[in-house]
């Protein structure tokens, strides 16, 4: 599960993005609600591993976060952050290229899923968290339509993977988030 090289096809940027990204489980998948609940721990969520580690004690990032884009054949979770080009390393105070040593530090929070496990509170924030936004994104009846449609078409159990999202998300255990 090596990232592929980075790449910076215009060199002086007033900022740089760097993207981690990773085949998952498909909305069709039994797995998926597990990977819903681990991309709100890595970085979906303001208390995510990647906000907190990257953003609020390192400084890294001033947008970051991951996101889950599922299609009906494939799925990927990718990580991102978008920073200044250049980092002031806090020892030798030297400026030196941020893309490097931002992509080490995500990639260690997505290591850290596995070597440093969320705890229960962890995942239940995480739980709340998912049945609480996608609650918000019923509010809208063009949204309310898009999400419906989407399980319909794409979930196995069809509307009631909408109907029923609480359900799956508060199924989901440590045992699963480890798994995916």
């Amino acid at each position: 599960n090596t990232p592929p090289g980075v790449r910076t096809p215009v060199p002086d940027l007033a900022e740089v993005g760097v993207m981690v990204g990773f085949r998952v489980p498909t909305i069709s998948d039994p797995d998926y609600p597990a990977v819903l609940v681990t991309n709100a721990l890595l970085g979906g969520m303001k208390t995510s591993r990647l906000f907190t580690n990257l953003r609020e004690k390192q400084g890294l990032s001033y947008e970051l976060g991951s996101l889950v884009n599922t299609q009906m054949y494939g799925a990927d979770l990718t990580a991102y952050a978008f920073a200044a080009p250049t980092r002031t390393d806090p020892i030798t105070k030297k400026e030196g290229p941020a893309v490097d040593y931002i992509q080490q530090q995500i990639m260690k929070q997505i290591a850290g899923m596995r070597s440093d496990p969320p705890t229960e509170a962890d995942l239940l924030r995480a739980k709340h968290y998912l049945v609480g936004s996608y609650k918000i994104r019923h509010e809208r009846l063009e949204d309310r339509a898009t999400l419906l449609g989407i399980a319909a078409l794409e979930a196995p159990e069809g509307t009631k993977f909408d109907t029923d999202y609480a359900h799956y998300i508060n199924s989901v255990t440590l045992s699963d988030i480890h798994h995916v």
